[in-house]
């Protein structure tokens, strides 16, 4: 099971919704939101990165 099944197998299905979960601060200081899709975004490359490295050991 890779690291977002896991991650998506313990996160209830009223929580999946689009309430902020954070803020980033831009360059100009403004508060961006962070979202459900941008933390499944952020894992699927790293996921895809840690597939990469392993095929290169290989």
């Amino acid at each position: 099971m890779s690291y977002c099944q896991t991650a998506n197998a313990s996160t209830p299905a009223n929580a999946q919704s689009a309430e902020s979960l954070g803020y980033l601060l831009d360059e100009q200081g403004r508060e961006l939101p962070i979202t459900e899709a941008m933390i499944q975004q952020a894992c699927r490359e790293i996921e895809a990165q840690h597939l990469d490295i392993a095929q290169l050991r290989q």
